[in-house]
């Protein structure tokens, strides 16, 4: 259905029950043509950017010079009517401007109460995840962490090797004199040995 004809039907419609209600002289009335041009320009307004067909086009053309004749009509002088314009179009931005900016303080305390719950939410979920399993309580932190802790073993004590056999030296004094005798009676042996070898050798060659 085109838009533009559908915003006027509307208007019909209102101005019809105006003419029921004050009677058929309501048409001729300054503040009724006041209404009426507000109207006009609210349905401009409305439909201003928008993808419209041919059609509606054609009818919005007619319906602004409509408006022009209108205002014509309300106000005479050409510099009233153009200071009026400017001043409509400056409260247009005004009303745009301030509907933006609340917008965005919306969409950021909505933002902020969403991160807010999502934070608060994840702190409950920690705390009853910790108190379920426990480790909030301080016999429970204690019983795991002594768990976790791996057990120390002492450390062993240094093996010190003994020699099997003591070796003489200035530090076993005892050793080094029990060497020594023991090497002049193997000496004292050997001598007898030889002593008694060289008389029997002796005595066979005087036979």
């Amino acid at each position: 259905m085109n838009r533009i004809d559908a915003a006027m039907a509307d208007w019909q419609g209102r101005e019809k029950r105006y003419q029921q209600r004050y009677g058929p002289k309501l048409v001729n009335d300054r503040a009724f043509a006041k209404v009426k041009l507000k109207a006009w320009k609210r349905t401009l307004r409305e439909t201003r950017g928008m993808k419209l067909t041919n059609e509606e086009k054609d009818d919005r053309n007619i319906l602004k010079s409509q408006v022009r004749d209108l205002e014509k009509q309300l106000t005479p002088n050409p510099v009233l009517r153009f200071i009026k314009r400017v001043a409509e179009r400056t409260q247009e931005v005004a009303v745009a401007a301030w509907g933006l900016a609340v917008r965005t303080v919306e969409n950021r305390r909505s933002k902020n109460a969403f991160g807010e719950d999502v934070l608060n939410t994840a702190q409950v979920d920690y705390a009853q995840s910790r108190n379920a399993t426990g480790a909030q309580t301080p016999n429970n932190a204690a019983t795991q962490t002594q768990e976790q802790a791996p057990m120390q073993l002492p450390a062993p004590a240094p093996v010190q090797h003994q020699r099997s056999t003591p070796i003489p030296g200035p530090d076993n004094p005892q050793v080094s004199f029990t060497n020594n005798h023991q090497n002049r009676l193997a000496l004292k042996k050997t001598h007898r040995q030889r002593t008694v070898q060289a008389v029997g050798a002796s005595n066979k060659q005087s036979l």
